[in-house]
């Protein structure tokens, strides 16, 4: 799955404990900003498998939410938004988060969003509004496919319309002893990160387009950067199996 820019351990901010719930979504453990838009480009399989898009409860107290679904487009679209269980209509499950802590179902998963309607090229958007009776945070979701792979990412926008990532054309992907990428250009820089901070394999992009590198990681989740002027560009979870 391509995974947004975001600042490499960046820490939740949980503000000021409260008794009051304080929901918030979540994407790869980056806290959205109330109302962001999450756009997946992506191809049509992976829309049916779907997409963790987890919620967050900062409060010191155990919650009880819902999910609602609204201002789907085209109409008759079919999100599945699924906690322990899966439903298509327009409210989820009820589902509860500990403190402190994000949702997960007792698969270990998240809350899990999936489109089974996109069978072709065209997009499906719609906003989850996840609430506790009291508190809501607002998320708008769309998938877009047009079958070119170059273009697969995900990009977050805030409410103001300002994007916070520019993701599409990068990917990364580890198979067996090799890291390959695409959409990267030359001059740039690739650093493979483990989950202490440790820069483990740096690479210097010496040409445009895919690129192959043999690297050796024991067993774990790394992050793989990118870096253009020195800028972090792109960041993506990459799994040693």
């Amino acid at each position: 799955m391509k995974i947004k820019i975001f600042t490499l351990f960046g820490a939740l901010a949980l503000g000021v404990v409260s008794s009051m719930a304080q929901l918030s979504w979540m994407y790869d453990g980056e806290t959205l900003e109330d109302g962001a838009t999450v756009t997946i480009n992506a191809d049509m399989e992976d829309f049916m498998v779907g997409y963790t898009i987890d919620v967050y409860n900062a409060s010191n107290e155990t919650v009880n939410c819902v999910v609602r679904r609204s201002n789907v487009v085209p109409e008759g679209s079919v999100f599945q938004m699924c906690t322990d269980n899966c439903v298509t209509g327009d409210e989820s499950d009820s589902f509860s988060i500990e403190p402190n802590n994000t949702y997960k179902s007792k698969i270990g998963m998240g809350f899990h969003i999936s489109n089974t309607s996109l069978m072709g090229p065209g997009e499906a958007s719609a906003t989850f509004t996840v609430t506790d009776g009291t508190n809501e945070a607002v998320l708008n979701l769309k998938f877009v496919s047009d079958e070119d792979p170059s273009n697969n990412g995900v990009s977050i926008s805030s409410p103001s319309g300002v994007g916070n990532v520019v993701a599409s054309g990068y990917n990364a992907t580890l198979r067996g002893g090799t890291l390959v990428l695409s959409g990267v250009v030359g001059g740039s820089q690739v650093r493979v990160i483990d989950l202490t901070g440790r820069t483990v394999a740096s690479y210097a992009v010496e040409t445009d387009g895919v690129q192959r590198y043999g690297i050796g990681l024991t067993k774990g989740i790394y992050l793989v950067a990118i870096y253009e002027n020195g800028q972090n560009v792109y960041t993506q979870k990459v799994i040693a199996r």
